[in-house]
């Protein structure tokens, strides 16, 4: 079923694809885990706890994916009711101002899984994708840490929708099959674009190198919005960095001088790199979600990690959402070094910037209220602005 959710940034939660896994009475949630962030994910502990199953290859190699029709039925029916959490400030970088729309529902589809891992087939993601468009009036969110997979979907040439039914590119195929399922639902008032307008697609890191990994890949995917969930935050990212377009990387890269002044130059190419960008600049990130870690097992998470990303969205114009500090947030007292060392000062004992803690922990314990905050982070909730309508 489509549910309430807690988490901040969006609505409702649904997880339309489980997994059946032998002596199993009815399909579970499965994932493997792929990189520190996956540590201590809060669907593992759930199903581990309930189910008695482990999030982890040997699992899932003898689980059987299922496309759960009843939660498909309630996607395509379902009406989500107010007041929703979204508000959104337009863009500063001049790219234009969009307005502000709060009438509408974000649901975050597949919070128990990754529906980009290898385990869930092409055919089926389809047909997740045919329920978006019949849709339009919902805001899907999908978040994946395999962003290559969800390009690799997204920009196929030809594959057959269906058994017998000829060659097409996704979005051809996903408009057959929309048609087919519109027909069969009896969901009629829709209109198709591609990429769907309402399909919010993002990539999750916890440090530079998952970004450096999974930022490019998401940014060949087609999205009304891309986003980037960077958290639980476990190091500082750099989410500007100079890439080639040739390599997609700042690996090869130099900076040359010749006598029309300074060049990027690609080694791996021998030449001079066509254009290079940043992840923030318009037409690639949207959005980025950033928060520190919570839960038993919560790792530090270093204040001036969380100002940082702040501070690059506000100045490229891209609205940032700091979800949590989390449970064990920290700062680094500069005047207080010892021996080229640095110390780590609890948040709890913190005192500076207008921010002031007597040594109580927090009211949340994953210090997720807003009041609890410096003031430079208080104001740093917003969601990307899209489309125009009220």
């Amino acid at each position: 079923m489509i549910n309430k959710t807690k988490i901040e940034w969006c609505d409702y939660s649904v997880n339309p694809i489980r997994f059946q896994l032998p002596g199993q009475k009815h399909p579970i949630n499965l994932c493997i885990p792929c990189s520190e962030g996956c540590r201590n994910c809060y669907a593992s502990a759930i199903t581990k706890r309930f189910k008695r199953v482990e999030y982890a290859a040997q699992a899932m190699a003898k689980a059987t994916p299922v496309l759960v029709k009843k939660e498909i039925q309630h996607m395509l029916r379902f009406r989500p009711k107010g007041p929703f959490r979204r508000w959104a400030k337009p863009r500063l970088n001049g790219v234009g101002r969009l307005k502000i729309h709060r009438n509408r529902a974000l649901v975050f589809v597949g919070d128990m899984t990754d529906l980009f891992g290898d385990w869930v087939p092409f055919e089926m993601l389809d047909k997740l994708f045919a329920v978006f468009a019949l849709r339009p009036d919902v805001d899907w969110l999908l978040l994946t840490k395999r962003p290559e997979r969800m390009a690799e979907y997204l920009n196929q040439v030809m594959r057959a929708y269906q058994d017998g039914a000829g060659h097409h590119s996704t979005s051809e195929r996903l408009k057959l099959l929309s048609l087919e399922m519109g027909m069969q639902y009896g969901v009629h008032d829709w209109s198709w674009n591609w990429p769907l307008p309402n399909v919010w697609l993002g990539t999750s890191v916890e440090d530079q190198a998952t970004a450096d990994a999974r930022i490019p890949h998401l940014l060949k995917c087609p999205a009304a919005v891309r986003f980037v969930s960077a958290e639980p935050l476990l190091g500082a990212v750099d989410f500007d960095p100079v890439g080639c377009e040739f390599c997609e990387s700042a690996d090869e890269m130099v900076l040359a001088r010749d006598e029309h002044g300074s060049v990027y130059w690609c080694q791996e190419h021998d030449r001079e790199c066509g254009s290079y960008r940043g992840w923030l600049e318009p037409d690639a990130i949207d959005w980025i979600i950033t928060g520190g870690e919570s839960g038993p097992g919560a790792r530090p998470c270093n204040i001036e990690w969380l100002r940082s990303t702040v501070e690059q969205c506000k100045q490229a114009g891209v609205p940032v959402f700091v979800k949590q500090l989390g449970s064990k947030p920290f700062y680094i007292d500069e005047a207080n070094r010892r021996c080229g060392g640095a110390v780590a000062v609890p948040v709890s004992a913190l005192a500076f910037g207008g921010w002031e803690h007597t040594g109580k922990m927090f009211k949340s314990s994953k210090g997720a209220d807003p009041s609890e905050w410096p003031d430079d982070l208080r104001d740093c909730r917003q969601w990307p602005v899209i489309g125009g309508a009220q």
